[in-house]
């Protein structure tokens, strides 16, 4: 068997492995790999940027009009990158699509949640079929919200096959979405979009949606498939709200919809810190099947979790995890962990891990990206 050499891309919280066919420099055209928060430059400063592999060189957009101290370090990456702003934060959200039309090549969805077109950073996103060479090089279908300031696209992810019609679907979600009745506007409601796949890709309109009637809730600042948590053979998902009031201010909440023949519905949810700016469902995914009962399970992070009431217990971040069942997911966590250092924000990001140790049961991987270890440096170096 050949093997691929490897490029390392170490980003807080993150670890990435970009696989290279062998002799390339670079991804040959159309190939695209895009990520976020993955550089420094040379004033040893972190680039929130997008970054695009494309041949036959590299090219990068960072949201920031300052200067740029070059080189551009991307862990050891031998080619710099030519920049220019655009404000438009494409490839702040990545994913994969599934199967969107059935052909056995998997599909890739780009979130760029300050897009414009029409209306001032509605945000779009990006569908990319693949096929026997590969992705293809211009975008298949582009979804957009029709609202201003939405930030349509900042989160995306695969929905499974939430109808059952054998077509992967996708489910979008934009926190900053006004929800405008004939007597208020709830801004910054936000709200999930779904989208189904079938023989010609995604349907053109959405086929789903929902929100909370709260504003500033920021319902879809996460979208994952939550995998198959009752058992009915219908992908779920699930959606955060990750400034939601329930108990207490800005608290956060985590929604699961169950897929059926037609289509989502509610079905869960939870807000279980009691705790203000908690930002619980800043992150969200399935957790595979952690406790092997056959059922999935879902973890969802809460980064701005305190653990106590002194300055040391700030910030410190926590996670939980949520076992499925025939009725669904369970009303409290199985499993809670929380973050060992102040500030760190464990649980900014969270995913199933797979079967690391191959013991048979899924695992979960959660990143603490300001984490730092006690009298060590670097300063925030982060840690999973």
């Amino acid at each position: 068997m050949n093997r691929l050499p490897t490029v390392l891309l170490v980003i807080p919280g993150f670890l990435v492995l970009l696989l290279l066919p062998p002799h390339c420099a670079t991804p040959p055209a159309p190939d695209t790999v895009a990520w976020r928060d993955a550089a420094r430059d040379n004033a040893h400063r972190e680039r929130d940027v997008a970054n695009l592999f494309t041949s036959p060189g590299l090219s990068a957009t960072d949201e920031l009009t300052e200067t740029i101290y070059l080189p551009l370090i991307l862990h050891d990456w031998s080619h710099f990158a030519d920049w220019g702003a655009t404000g438009d934060l494409l490839g702040w959200a990545v994913a994969a699509a599934g199967d969107v039309n059935g052909d056995g090549y998997a599909d890739v969805i780009v979130g760029a949640p300050r897009y414009s077109n029409g209306e001032t950073e509605e945000g779009a996103v990006f569908l990319y079929l693949g096929g026997p060479v590969g992705l293809a090089a211009s975008p298949a279908w582009t979804g957009e919200s029709d609202q201003s300031y939405a930030w349509f696209g900042y989160s995306i992810a695969a929905a499974g096959d939430a109808d059952g019609d054998g077509y992967g679907d996708v489910i979008v979600g934009a926190p900053r979405y006004d929800i405008i009745t004939s007597t208020a506007t709830l801004t910054d409601t936000g709200q999930a979009f779904l989208y189904y796949g079938g023989p010609a890709g995604i349907v053109t309109s959405t086929v789903w949606t929902t929100h909370t009637a709260q504003a500033h809730a920021r319902f879809g600042a996460a979208v994952a498939a939550a995998g198959d948590v009752n058992g009915d053979g219908f992908g779920d998902v699930i959606v955060t709200a990750n400034g939601y009031d329930a108990e207490q201010t800005n608290e956060g909440a985590a929604f699961v919809y169950h897929g059926g023949p037609t289509g989502l519905t509610a079905a869960w949810a939870v807000h279980p810190t009691d705790q203000a700016y908690a930002n619980f469902g800043r992150s969200a995914s399935t957790a595979g099947d952690v406790n092997r009962d056959g059922y999935s399970d879902v973890i969802v992070g809460a980064s701005w979790y305190d653990s106590g009431a002194t300055d040391d217990d700030r910030d410190r971040g926590a996670a939980y995890v949520y076992h499925g069942g025939a009725a669904g997911l369970s009303s409290t966590s199985a499993w809670t962990v929380v973050g060992d250092r102040r500030e760190a924000e464990f649980g900014i990001s969270v995913s199933t891990a797979g079967d690391v140790n191959g013991d048979g049961y899924s695992d979960a991987i959660v990143g603490a990206y300001k984490y730092t270890e006690d009298s060590e440096h670097p300063w925030r170096e982060g840690a999973v």
